[in-house]
């Protein structure tokens, strides 16, 4: 195709995945269109890249509005309007699937951040499972952030595996961008964990904070942080963790200009998940060149390297967790060789033009694939 390839990406979530990917796809010479509700996307358009073209839907209703199978009508005669070589959906939510029947002639492509939803997520279990299965099997290839989850996903939704490939979960630089040090957490006289992002069951906050009670042991000025919204983090530390020593909680959603703060006071990020399929919190963790400790649960493995960018430990095992984060903590030079492996992670595999040049390769091949029919577009 001696025209670049003009790709329409619709996204409803996941905006700082998706933001690094358009912009990186648009260095690359692609033709980029990055669709998005406007009661949603907020401010986030300032880190688009001028080369992406930005349509922000002010009137894409909200999830419960009666208006959402209308709207979708529009949204694919939009869709068709532009003429893409490829629509790639960065999202599965309750509507927008319902766009896929009338743009039968264009390929698809699905990103699936989670192949099903997390225990206790409420906000995820709002997508039906019909649903979330029709979009999967309706789109001509689905990519994953794992090797694991590829397998699961096959596993799950029957697929061809020639239709499932894996490409890495980027850095979260979007946070790095956005962060001015304006805002600063409180200095500490000791090391910080830090625990950050929704609070919800499947994320293991209560498995940390036991696991904190006999990090004190070993380190007893130790500061656990926590930040971000969810379950009633006092009430749990409450439970969980009595005494409450060196605690800084901030139980609420987090700005993007102030996450930043919460990543450069901590020496190591914790990510005690019972499951999992991938971490955009470990992303921004590399981002700012933090070491990882998590479980072994989902694609997390194959994203926190063992050893060389942090510590994988065996899901639900309280001692191995805060052996592992002691062991981080209290060496400082096996500190600096994680940051430097991460900074290797962060210019290799992790590079989100490595990653806009490989899934080129996808759409290129998808493209090759339809190029008979590739603009007998129908309204």
């Amino acid at each position: 195709m001696s025209r670049p390839l003009r790709i329409v990406m619709l996204v409803t979530g996941t905006f700082d995945y998706a933001v690094p990917l358009s912009n990186a796809l648009a260095r690359q010479g692609l033709e980029v269109v990055l669709g998005v509700p406007a009661n949603k996307f907020g401010s986030l358009g300032r880190w688009v890249s001028p080369a992406v073209e930005l349509v922000s839907f002010p009137d894409w209703p909200r999830f419960r509005s009666l208006r959402n199978p209308f709207f979708m009508r529009k949204l694919a005669r939009w869709v068709l309007e532009q003429r893409p070589d490829v629509l790639h959906l960065q999202h599965i939510d309750l509507w927008l699937p319902l766009i896929l029947p009338r743009v039968r002639s264009i390929p698809v492509v699905t990103t699936l951040h989670d192949v099903e939803h997390h225990p206790g997520d409420w906000q995820s279990r709002k997508t039906l499972p019909l649903v979330r299965r029709y979009q999967v099997r309706r789109s001509d290839l689905i990519i994953v952030h794992g090797e694991s989850l590829r397998r699961w996903a096959i596993d799950k939704y029957a697929l061809d595996p020639q239709r499932v490939h894996v490409r890495p979960h980027g850095v979260h630089e979007l946070y790095r961008q956005a962060y001015d040090g304006g805002f600063r957490l409180p200095d500490h006289e000791g090391p910080t964990v830090l625990f950050f992002g929704r609070i919800m069951p499947y994320k293991g906050l209560p498995l940390l904070l036991e696991a904190n009670r006999l990090l004190r042991a070993w380190i007893p000025n130790v500061r656990l942080v926590i930040a971000g919204s969810g379950e009633d983090v006092e009430a749990l530390i409450a439970r969980y963790d009595a005494e409450g020593k060196n605690y800084l909680v901030h139980n609420r959603y987090i700005p993007i200009e102030h996450v930043g703060a919460y990543f450069e006071a901590a020496d190591v990020v914790a990510l005690p998940y019972i499951e999992a399929s991938q971490s955009g919190v470990a992303a921004v963790a590399y981002a700012f060149g933090k070491p990882v400790v998590a479980t072994a649960v989902g694609g997390l493995p194959e994203l926190v390297l063992d050893g060389r960018t942090g510590r994988i430990v065996p899901p639900r095992d309280v001692r191995a967790l805060a052996r592992a984060l002691a062991e981080v903590l209290t060496d400082p030079a096996a500190r600096q060789r994680m940051q430097a492996a991460i900074a290797e992670q962060v210019a290799g595999p992790l590079n989100w033009d490595r990653i806009a040049q490989s899934t080129i390769a996808l759409y290129e091949r998808l493209c090759r694939r339809h190029l008979p029919a590739l603009y007998a577009y129908s309204s």
